[in-house]
């Protein structure tokens, strides 16, 4: 776009900018303009994002009114043009030329989370007019990245119990079992990671061709489509702990393949393999790790991943070998109408409440053309394309789907060019490890130390609720109880460090700090009510939180009794 930028002075002897007629700022009192500019749009708590810089004049008055409970990004399609004139500006806000998807994660995805989603998008006077197609794409991607971040908070809540009781059960295989660590690098071959896109079924043939030039990773419920076809691969992923995730695995007896799960899949799942299995700590869990690894004594590898199991098989495919990696049926997109390659046992053809009901919508394609998605999707595509940049891969990484979504930053190879150049020759596929004696009896010990922890962060949390009980005040807290609350919270802190109970604490922090925020012009009775309210909500549920999982625990422990006999 060609721009006609002229520096103007104004009534009140400042300046304003005209760029192709339009002017950024008012032709008389830019400052007074901002100032009213920034009392209308300026909301309390909120992280903003100002379209259009101009002179500064409005990222200055925004400004002013920021504090450590608010933030500021400044977006600006001229940003460089700018650089010759002087402007007001604040190294308080981040001022960059665009928002895309590779520099959201710096300039946004920690705002989110700390200010709720409250997001307030304010554009500067005329650039809408002037930049269009620009402020129509910031606002998609802010939109997509909320609704991502609706799905993931969605996601926490259903299966913060879920995952707890998963991670606590998890620990009698896991025990067992071997950590990951013993796979970093083990091999140095071509890997085949396969999805259950509806694309899988076409590379079938050419799969089965090469099974033994090559390590197979299956990620999740695609072990039905591959099994349906006679492939049994070589290693399976599976993190999902949700019952439908399990009867993909229910009816399976699987005598080949290695299970590698995250602690917070489906404990039952782990029943249908007969190989050695491995295990691992999912990146959102690694607070657990210092605790996992006291527990069984033993390292246990942080693997990053994603919006979905694929995600985390990328980074196992790089864990544990150097060779080229190639990605099959990951389409990320209703490919045919299709839900999932054929046989997987979730596999649909959509119609248009379907559609509908996802909030579907079009998205550019493999092959250049525009296929349809959905937000969970585009949060994998993410996790993806983060991904490729994070991992550091010895070797080539390709996208061999050929259809679905378009994925950013990977090689685009067919497949059957991928498995000329390097499969090539027949493999070894031994994971043989030497044999770990197990101490049971430390173990045991340990499960029972949890259980203690857990009575005593029973014990703490009932001091807290008996404190505000006792609170003789409707409008302040006594010294006495002050004192009380502060105890408790310094210990329920130190003990929460002690056990395993962060998934299912997760939920609490964040309706906690979503939920009694302080308001405008609060009076003193309505400050005390919100802290009182808070502190009771918090120890009431951090208090059934930990007797849930003092119950999972203590049916931890009578397993090992039984399976000990």
């Amino acid at each position: 776009m060609d721009l006609n930028m002229e520096k103007v002075k104004t009534k009140t002897d400042g300046f304003t900018l005209k760029v192709n007629g339009y002017y950024l700022h008012s032709k008389y009192n830019p400052e007074r303009e901002a100032k009213q500019f920034a009392e209308q749009y300026f909301k309390k708590n909120h992280f903003h994002i100002l379209f259009g810089n101009g002179l500064g004049y409005i990222t200055k008055a925004l400004l002013e009114k920021i504090n450590e409970k608010s933030s500021l990004l400044v977006v600006d399609p001229i940003k460089d043009e700018l650089k010759q004139f002087e402007m007001h500006n604040s190294n308080k806000s981040n001022f960059i030329k665009q928002l895309t998807n590779e520099n959201y994660g710096t300039y946004l995805e920690a705002n989110l989370d700390n200010f709720n989603r409250k997001v307030t998008i304010i554009s500067s006077p005329n650039y809408e007019k002037l930049f269009p197609t620009e402020y129509k794409e910031l606002l998609k991607l802010v939109k997509a990245k909320l609704n991502l971040n609706i799905i993931n908070e969605n996601t926490i809540r259903s299966f913060a119990e879920t995952w707890q009781n998963n991670y606590i059960n998890n620990l009698f295989y896991a025990k067992r079992d071997y950590s990951m660590n013993v796979l970093n690098k083990k091999f140095n071959c071509p890997v085949v990671i396969a999805s259950g896109g509806p694309s899988l079924t076409k590379q079938i043939p050419l799969l089965k061709e090469n099974l033994e030039r090559l390590i197979l990773i299956a990620s999740g419920s695609t072990i039905n489509t591959l099994l349906s076809h006679g492939i049994e691969p070589d290693f399976v992923i599976s993190i999902d702990g949700g019952e439908k995730n399990y009867e993909h695995f229910q009816q399976l007896e699987l005598k080949k393949s290695h299970l590698i799960y995250s602690m917070t899949n489906h404990h039952k799942i782990r029943e249908s393999f007969h190989s050695n299995c491995f295990f691992f700590l999912s990146n959102e869990f690694v607070n657990y790790k210092d605790i996992i690894e006291h527990t069984l004594d033993k390292e246990v590898p942080i693997i990053l991943g994603g919006g979905s199991v694929a995600n985390y098989a990328f980074s196992i495919a790089s864990y544990i070998s150097d060779g080229p990696i190639a990605i099959i049926g990951q389409d990320l997109a209703y490919t045919f109408n299709k839900t999932h390659a054929e046989n997987n046992k979730h596999y649909k053809v959509i119609d248009d409440r379907y559609r509908e009901e996802r909030g579907m919508f079009y998205v550019k394609g493999y092959n250049n053309e525009y296929v349809l998605t959905d937000y969970a999707f585009l949060s994998m595509k993410e996790s993806f394309e983060r991904l490729v940049n994070l991992v550091k891969h010895e070797n080539s990484i390709f996208n061999c789907t050929e259809g679905g979504i378009l994925l950013e930053g990977y090689k685009h190879e067919a497949f059957d060019s991928f498995c000329n150049k390097y499969a090539v020759k027949k493999i070894q596929k031994d994971t043989s490890i030497t044999y770990e004696i197990i101490d049971y009896e430390d173990f045991t010990e340990k499960i029972k130390e949890e259980i203690l922890n857990y009575n005593r962060i029973i014990t703490c949390l009932n001091m807290g609720l008996g404190a505000l009980a006792n609170n003789k005040s409707n409008v302040t807290f006594s010294k006495n109880t002050l004192g009380k609350l502060k105890k408790v919270d310094e210990e329920i802190r130190k003990l929460c460090s002690k056990v395993s109970m962060s998934t299912i604490i997760n939920p609490i922090t964040i309706d906690i700090l979503k939920n009694y925020q302080e308001k405008e012009g609060e009076t003193t009775n309505e400050t005390f009510n919100r802290i009182y309210n808070q502190n009771i909500e918090l120890y009431s549920r951090l208090l059934e939180a930990a007797t849930i999982s003092k119950k999972y625990t203590e049916n931890l422990l009578r397993k090992l009794k039984f399976w000990k006999g």
